[in-house]
């Protein structure tokens, strides 16, 4: 039996597809059907485009269901918490891969913004980093169908780039 959110989250892939080709920040619309995107996808192949999904990071997913000060508090406050909401949207993304990888729609890449630092340094501890949040990165990137996966941190003007190899 499961424990924590992961046990409680119930995927259905019935309908649509979770994917899209509108631009990331115009999240309020309705994303296609998987047929509607398989043959979006097909077209774009056909013209030998370079297919990048972008998707939230789980620190980004986090914050934005569990509230900014929330979540901040809640890494030193209740980690566990925090590692299982982590956990649960890394298991969503790799459900939604391999839903995709199943139509056929294998990207080339993955992007997943995490506005982890402020003009200064990060957020919060390097060591609090390494201990909650990197094994979700880590993982993530592991199961990316494509070539590469690209964890950003946008304010300090660096990433993280976890090859598959």
């Amino acid at each position: 039996m499961e424990s924590g959110l992961r046990g409680r989250l119930d995927v259905d892939f019935g309908g649509t597809s979770r994917i899209g080709t509108v631009s990331y920040f115009t999240p309020f619309t309705t994303y296609p059907t998987w047929e509607e995107m398989t043959d979006t996808y097909q077209k774009m192949r056909a013209r030998r485009k370079y297919i990048l999904l972008h998707v939230y990071g789980p620190y980004e997913a986090t914050w934005r269901k569990h509230g900014w000060e929330q979540s901040l508090m809640d890494l030193v406050l209740e980690p566990a918490l925090m590692v299982d909401m982590f956990e649960a949207h890394v298991d969503l993304l790799i459900a939604t891969l391999a839903k995709a990888a199943a139509c056929g729609i294998v990207p080339d890449g993955l992007f997943m913004p995490e506005d982890l630092g402020l003009s200064t340094g990060l957020m919060f501890s390097l060591s609090t980093y390494v201990a909650l949040l990197q094994p979700s990165h880590k993982s993530s990137a592991t199961t990316c169908t494509g070539t590469a996966s690209l964890i950003s941190s946008t304010r300090m003007g660096t990433s993280i780039n976890w090859s598959r190899s």
